[in-house]
């Protein structure tokens, strides 16, 4: 497993496909559906389609699409949730 770190202020950055390790990210994340990511997410927005197993950190906007499983501790500012999504965990906000 290893960390990946995306740079690039205001970037925003789509993932498909199985992750292990540590995200940090400058700008907005876009899980896919079919994304499976085991490790902490930290960025300034995110849109989650698809599983996360480990704490996300989200500065600003979070929006967990109906297709999303969060297994971990949520951080934001603002959450928008469809009807569907799963998340296990303690959700708390960072304003």
């Amino acid at each position: 497993s290893s960390d990946l770190e995306l740079a690039g202020e205001g970037e925003n950055w789509r993932m498909d496909g199985r992750i292990e390790g540590d995200i940090v990210c400058s700008g907005k994340i876009v899980v896919g559906p079919k994304s499976e990511i085991k490790g902490n997410t930290q960025c300034a927005n995110a849109e989650i389609h698809g599983q996360i197993e480990g704490n996300v950190n989200v500065k600003e906007k979070l929006v967990l699409k109906s297709s999303s499983i969060v297994k971990g501790d949520i951080c934001l500012q603002t959450l928008e949730v469809e009807p569907g999504a799963k998340i296990e965990g303690r959700i708390s906000s960072n304003s």
